[in-house]
């Protein structure tokens, strides 16, 4: 049996290392649904679905704005302490399968929100989640923590 899970591991890091090698992340975003919510700005796209955005882009700025998040419609339903023990289960798997600079950024955000989940904070777990894309909440799924999956999915907007 070990070593079964031994040859996995290594099939998993041989295709993780081609497709690293022979895709670019430009690639994979070119083949997201029309409905994305990103905002191309030149070449560069930013992803504002779900967000409130003054300013968009390098240099950009804006100046005396007020903003107001209402958060507190999305948590409805959702229990602190599950949430909490299944962030933690997914900072842990974020953190094995973690190659990339976003997946570092995302492993944070899962951190931070377990914390403020753990501490009874749930508006603020969930907002923190809007930080996340579909890389955290495709592994969410995969490994069956469908509360995590559901509150990323009211944080970022991802259907």
């Amino acid at each position: 049996m070990l070593r079964i899970i031994e040859l996995l591991e290594g099939c998993r890091i041989a295709i993780r290392d081609i497709v690293q090698e022979n895709w670019k992340f430009r690639d994979l975003l070119d083949q997201r649904p029309a409905d994305y919510g990103g905002i191309y700005v030149g070449e560069v796209e930013y992803n504002v679905s779900g967000s409130q955005v003054g300013a968009v882009g390098a240099g950009a700025h804006v100046h005396d704005v007020t903003f107001q998040q209402h958060v507190q419609s999305s948590v409805t339903g959702i229990d602190a302490g599950v949430l909490a023990d299944q962030l933690e289960s997914l900072r842990a798997e974020l953190a094995r399968r973690a190659t990339e600079r976003d997946h570092y950024a995302a492993l944070v955000a899962v951190s931070d929100a377990a914390a403020d989940a753990r501490e009874g904070r749930t508006p603020e777990a969930v907002s923190r989640l809007s930080a996340l894309g579909r890389w955290a909440a495709d592994i969410a799924s995969s490994v069956g923590l469908s509360l995590a999956v559901d509150a990323i999915k009211r944080a970022t907007g991802l259907g």
